[in-house]
Formats: C-alpha cells, structure tokens, sequence
C-alpha cells in the first residue's frame, strides 16, 4: 500500500452559493449557520457539493479532486472525509460514470439535468473514494462492442441457416 499526503488549501465555506475555487484540492470549516449546501466549482470542472445533514458545525472537512488517467481514460481520484455530490459537464445521458473498486470499473447511477445554456450534466453522490471516470461511449467499461455484434449476428446466420438447410434438403426429397 502507498500513501500519499494531500495538501489542501483553506478555502471559505459560503452556504447555499457555488464558490470558484483556483484549486482542486481544499478544506473549510462548517460555518455555524443555516444551510443546504457548501458547493465549489473546481478548476477541473467539477463541482462537488456537501450537504447540511452531513456536516457539523465547526468541523473540517477536506477533499482533494485530482486529473489522473484510467486504462488510457480521463480519470478523476477523488479523496473527502465527508459524502459529497459531484457534478461534471458531459455531451448527453448516454455518458456512464465509473467507480474503480479493485481495479475493476464498476457503473454507478447517475442523475442528468441540462442547464439554462443546455449544457448536460452527469450527477452522483460519492461515499466512496477512489478513481472514477466517465465513459462517453455508454455502460460497457469503455470498449468497442462493434466485434462482438458482428459475431453475434454471423452467428445467428449460421444457426439459422443450420436449421433451414436440413429442412429445405427434406422437403426437396420429398417432392
């Protein structure tokens, strides 16, 4: 196992507004005050949120987004002390959020909403952290799927044509 220390920059907690962060790795104090959310948008694009019901007043939460790559892939590792939301811009719903869990992507469930300027974005809630990435190409992990139908479909030709022959050979003989 390695670990890896993350320096976080201290960053101010505004409730209910989005904060634009010049850093990707933060942490802030609950403020003592009523609220729904303590959300950032972070230089990579994403936005992450952490809502009241999840957080004390007083206490320190940190979290820290980093640019990493998956199998060749745009990946996130994404490390907090708390659960939070994360909201990334994506080109439609067809776009599948991965979790890493031992080296294997596993899809997770996520929300979509377009904005006022019909920009998609994919939304999840994280209690998990690790690597994560987004599959443009729909739920299959990132591969090309193109081989494997054309194989399906040449099989199925060949069944039915396995069937059919014998069929068309015995009713021929028997005419």
């Amino acid at each position: 196992m390695t670990l890896t220390s993350v320096t976080t920059a201290t960053v101010t907690a505004t409730p209910d507004e989005v904060v634009k962060l010049t850093t990707d790795k933060f942490n802030f104090v609950v403020p003592d005050a009523e609220f729904d959310f303590i959300t950032y948008e972070l230089p990579s694009g994403m936005i992450v949120s952490f809502a009241s019901e999840d957080l004390v007043s007083g206490e320190a939460v940190r979290a820290a987004v980093e640019e990493t790559k998956y199998e060749g892939k745009d990946a996130f590792m994404i490390h907090s002390d708390h659960t939070m939301t994360i909201e990334y811009a994506v080109s439609g719903t067809d776009v599948t959020l991965y979790h890493v869990i031992r080296g294997v992507p596993v899809p997770m469930n996520c929300m979509y909403y377009v904005d006022e300027n019909g920009q998609t974005y994919a939304v999840a809630e994280l209690t998990s952290y690790s690597t994560y990435f987004f599959d443009e190409k729909g739920s299959n992990g990132g591969k090309d799927n193109t081989y494997f139908y054309l194989a399906a479909i040449a099989i199925a030709i060949i069944v039915v044509a396995a069937l059919c022959v014998p069929l068309y050979l015995k009713k021929k003989r028997t005419a």
